[in-house]
């Protein structure tokens, strides 16, 4: 349920405000995305939440900003 969720969003993002590379499914990007996304509440998950939500967004945020 999360990844479907989270899968939502991403793509209704996508396809509003980024343009794809035609050889780039919207599904597989997001799918792609939302599985690093899950993979850093895993993480924030093994270190027993010691970061804030608020960290931990910018983290995101900043991970985020990378690919631009």
């Amino acid at each position: 349920m999360l990844f479907d969720g989270i899968h939502s969003l991403m793509k209704r993002d996508l396809t509003a405000h980024y343009q794809m590379y035609d050889e780039i499914s919207i599904d597989y990007y997001s799918a792609y995305q939302v599985n690093a996304i899950i993979g850093l509440i895993i993480q924030w998950y093994r270190q027993d939440f010691e970061d804030s939500v608020s960290t931990l967004n910018k983290q995101l945020a900043a991970i985020l900003r990378i690919g631009d």
